[in-house]
C-alpha cells in the first residue's frame, strides 16, 4: 500500500513549531510506518505561507488534479483536517469527495 502527504503552513497564523512543513511531514511519515504504508515521494504536496481559508493553493490543487485523474496513492496523510481546509464544511466536503474516488 502506498501513501501521499499533504502539508500546509502559514507562519503568520501558526506560531507553534510543530506545524512546520518538516514536522508535519515527519509526523505523517511516522504514522505511515505504523500503518505499514510506503510514502510515494512523488506525492508529497507542500504549501508554504498559504492559509487553509483559501483553496487557491498550488500544491493542494495539483494534489486534487492527481486524485481526480486517478493518479494517486492508496492513502492520504495530513496532520489534521485543517490542513485540507480551515473551513469545516469545505474540509468535510473535500474529504468525502476524495474518499468517494476510492
Amino acid at each position: 500500500m502506498t501513501g501521499a502527504i499533504y502539508v500546509r503552513y502559514s507562519p503568520r497564523i501558526e506560531q507553534d513549531q510543530s506545524f512546520t512543513l518538516e514536522n508535519q511531514i515527519s509526523m505523517c511519515r511516522e504514522l505511515a510506518v505504523k500503518d505499514g504504508v510506503l510514502i510515494d515521494e512523488n506525492h508529497i504536496y507542500q504549501d508554504h505561507h498559504l492559509s487553509g481559508g483559501s483553496s487557491n493553493r498550488p500544491a493542494f490543487e495539483r494534489m486534487l488534479e492527481n486524485i481526480w485523474a486517478g493518479n494517486f496513492p492508496d492513502c492520504l496523510y495530513a496532520k489534521d483536517a485543517s490542513r485540507i481546509s480551515r473551513q469545516a464544511h469545505e474540509a468535510g466536503w473535500l474529504l468525502d469527495k476524495i474518499w468517494s474516488r476510492g
